[in-house]
C-alpha cells in the first residue's frame, strides 16, 4: 500500500500523510460495494484503482 500512497502523493502533489488518508478513505468506501471479500491488505485492489 505504500507504493500507492507514494504515487498518490506524487501525482496530487500532497504529503504522504494526506495521500495515505485519501487512499484509506477510497478503499473503505469501496469495501462494502465490492462483490469479493478483500484481503486484510487491499494493495491489489488499490493498485488497480490507481491505473
Amino acid at each position: 500500500m505504500n507504493q500507492i500512497v507514494q504515487l498518490v502523493a506524487q501525482k496530487a502533489n500532497i504529503s504522504e500523510d494526506a495521500a495515505r488518508t485519501a487512499v484509506e478513505v477510497v478503499v473503505n468506501l469501496l469495501k462494502p460495494s465490492c462483490p469479493l471479500r478483500l484481503p486484510a491488505s487491499s494493495t491489489a485492489l488499490s493498485a488497480r484503482m490507481i491505473r
